[in-house]
């Protein structure tokens, strides 16, 4: 699949209502579904799932990022700067967008 197809949210977003009204075509409750202990368990194992995937895999080398980059980083220097009194903010300049002549032959 290449980075440029149409994968996001949006996407998501619209799998998840074409499925809803093909439900509500066949008359499949999807209230009814949810409230079934069944799936209920199911999403609560899928959540648990997740969560320790997280745990055991992502949290510590992302806690290592946060305090590496943005704690040690960025929130460092910005807080010097602001003791210092040195502007924290860079000026950003309009920049027009070059008009181009048509050309002649």
């Amino acid at each position: 699949m290449r980075p440029t197809d149409s994968n996001g949210l949006i996407g998501i977003l619209l799998l998840i209502i074409l499925a809803i009204v093909t439900f509500s075509y066949f008359n499949i409750d999807v209230k009814t579904i949810a409230d079934k202990p069944e799936t209920q368990a199911g999403v609560k194992y899928a959540t648990d799932q997740a969560v320790s995937l997280f745990e055991k895999h992502f949290q510590q080398p992302l806690n290592e990022l946060w305090k590496t980059v943005i704690t040690d980083g960025a929130w460092k220097s910005f807080v010097e700067d602001i003791k210092q009194g040195t502007n924290t903010t860079t000026d950003v300049q309009q920049v027009s967008p070059q008009t181009q002549s048509p050309s002649t032959p």
